[in-house]
């Protein structure tokens, strides 16, 4: 599994760049159109949603490396949650439209992107 992160991330690297974050640093917010795809390679991050009376609800935290936001990418419809580091960390931003054409395109690529995700 180790391999196909790394080999994964070999690649992506090439189509992104990577962004620090500082801690409560917001990554994206809810309804707002997916324009790039976030891997995460250092630091915690934290999901919520904000209830109808404005009070936040975390709903997951994620390690690296892991996804942010991508179901939503690969559904092509606005974030269902807001991202917000925990600590101070590192995403690699990749371009929605370049990640897919690398990627999306490719049933290895596919696949190795299902084993990484699970």
């Amino acid at each position: 599994m180790i391999e196909i992160i790394n080999e994964f991330l070999d690649k992506a690297k090439t189509i992104g760049n990577i962004k620090i974050f500082e801690k409560n640093e917001i990554i994206f917010r809810e309804n707002d159109n997916c324009y790039n795809v976030y891997i995460l390679l250092e630091g915690l991050v934290s999901l919520h949603k904000l209830r109808f009376d404005g009070k936040e609800i975390v709903v997951n935290y994620l390690l690296p490396i892991s996804f942010v936001g991508e179901y939503c990418n690969f559904l092509n419809i606005p974030y269902n949650v807001s991202a917000r580091f925990e600590t101070k960390g590192k995403v690699l931003v990749i371009e929605d439209s370049q990640f897919r054409k690398v990627f999306m395109n490719d049933v290895k690529n596919l696949i190795n992107i299902i084993k990484i995700i699970r």
